[in-house]
Formats: C-alpha cells, structure tokens, sequence
C-alpha cells in the first residue's frame, strides 16, 4: 500500500489528502483532495500511528473511514479487491 495522497496531519484531527496521484482509485473510493481522513474503523486518526494506518490498508477487504468534507461528515466504506 502507499501512502501517495495522504498529507501532513491537519491540526491533529487526522490526514488531509492534498494530492492525488492515483486519482482514478481514490475517486471510486469516494475520496477527494481536501478530505480529512479522521477514523478508520471507529479508530481516531490521531491515536494511530503510520504503520498502523497502513496495517489495516493492507490487511483489509474493506476498511471503514470517516472523513470531513467542506465541513459535514462523512461515512465511506471503502472495498479493496486483490488483483490475479
């Protein structure tokens, strides 16, 4: 997994993504530049480490995030299917 289009952590309330390189992906995700990544699986952003985050990328079929766009709240369950 990569962390391409993560940011910097914004204000200790999570990850902003603020570049996508893979935008075709993120975009089917749901995702956009500016979200600010807060939960994955109910778990805050800012108790999680790195190798965390990319943990539950990697081990999971489906990962839940619950990101901030303009504001609102928001709900993605995000599906990850392995190539043959």
């Amino acid at each position: 997994c990569s962390s391409r289009g993560l940011g910097d952590v914004y204000k200790r309330q999570g990850y902003r993504l603020t570049t996508i390189n893979e935008s075709e992906i993120l975009e089917a995700a749901g995702l956009a530049s500016g979200d600010i990544i807060t939960r994955v699986n109910s778990r805050p952003v800012a108790e999680l480490q790195n190798s965390d985050l990319q943990a539950a990328f990697i081990a999971a079929d489906e990962v839940d995030l619950d990101i901030k766009r303009n504001g609102r709240e928001i709900r993605l369950s995000v599906k990850f299917f392995q190539g043959d």
